[in-house]
């Protein structure tokens, strides 16, 4: 089946263009400089954790003629959503940048792990749940002993040194002396929340059919688990803030899910993969009037990300780094394709 997913892109881009939402490209110039350059700073860390080795080993599964740009962009734009869904909390400089580290290396172990599942291997080969919750229970401080519940060993390798070495992170975050007993909660919801994403990764691979809720939670919680370090050290914490920032970030997740099932409308229709528009598909096109509704609350929803975001800020009377509001803008236009996109 071939449908005008073309069609679907551009109305959804022009009503985003006219609603505001799009940065102009000057503007987008500027932000993915910045990006680009938190990338090969979060690059230069990873060289350092994984070694040549390791490098070498991401190349290969990446499955692209320029594996260090592409580290470098999945490192970048992981980098810059985190500092943006992390904005509103502000937590110490010291340790709002180990957050957004983290959300770098949050943002590669999922898109590392979708390819190698995408490419065709075993999920139970590349990471057997039985393994992922060994490494969660020692809080990534196992040995090399856990490689037996491993499969394949370049897989096995990439997979459980990335996520020890993530894991092996957020206990340095949470034994500092600036997270505060208060707050020692997140870490248990955190981890709670990286079985689950685990979950709804292997639901999508189920033949007997996905539930709504489970492609929701595929989407949404990459990004929940990139913004919820920011809580660890959060002075005077709020419960009732912390479950609004929460939901915040389900809903930021949630919108990108939605433009990412825009763009690969057609790839997934081929590969019979979930997508929550194929409802929308009649005579193999979308009509005029689903294009709309989905433009409109495309729209919507950006407008509510943007504005509660915006009022966390100001309330809070945050100082805000010159290009962290630009950022969501540039990711949705990066997301569409970059600054072709401009000439649609």
């Amino acid at each position: 089946m071939i449908i005008e997913e073309t069609t679907l892109k551009r109305h959804v881009w022009t009503e985003l263009d006219n609603a505001g939402v799009i940065l102009p490209r000057s503007g987008y110039a500027v932000v993915r400089k910045e990006i680009t350059s938190s990338g090969r700073q979060e690059f230069a860390r990873l060289k350092i954790d994984v070694g040549e080795k390791g490098l070498k080993l991401l190349s290969q599964k990446l499955n692209t003629s320029y594996p260090k740009d592409h580290l470098i962009r999945i490192l970048g734009f992981g980098s810059a959503l985190t500092r943006y869904a992390v904005q509103p909390v502000s937590g110490s400089a010291e340790t709002t940048e180990q957050v957004i580290t983290l959300g770098a290396r949050a943002n590669l172990i999922v898109t590392v792990f979708d390819q190698m599942i995408d490419s065709g291997e075993n999920i139970n080969r590349v990471l057997p749940f039985r393994g992922l919750e060994a490494l969660l229970k020692h809080e990534g401080k196992s040995n090399w002993s856990l490689f037996p519940l491993f499969g394949n060993r370049s897989s096995k390798w990439i997979m459980h040194h990335l996520i020890k070495s993530y894991l092996m992170e957020i206990n340095r975050l949470s034994s500092s002396p600036l997270i505060l007993p208060g707050n020692t909660p997140v870490l248990k919801t955190l981890i709670d929340l990286i079985q689950r994403m685990y979950q709804a990764e292997t639901d999508t691979l189920s033949k007997n059919g996905l539930s709504i809720a489970s492609l929701n939670r595929k989407a949404a919680l990459p990004f929940v688990i990139m913004g919820l370090p920011a809580w660890l050290s959060k002075k005077d914490f709020n419960q009732a803030f912390y479950f609004a920032h929460f939901r915040w970030l389900y809903r930021l997740g949630l919108f990108f899910g939605a433009i990412d099932d825009i763009i690969d409308l057609q790839v997934d229709i081929s590969n019979d993969q979930p997508n929550q528009f194929k409802p929308f598909i009649e005579n193999n096109t979308v009509s005029d009037s689903s294009m709309s509704n989905i433009g409109q609350k495309i729209v919507s929803e950006a407008k509510l990300i943007t504005q509660q975001w915006q009022h966390w800020v100001n309330s809070h009377n945050l100082p805000i780094p010159e290009y962290s509001m630009d950022i969501f803008s540039a990711c949705i236009v990066s997301w569409f394709g970059g600054s072709k996109n401009y000439d649609f």
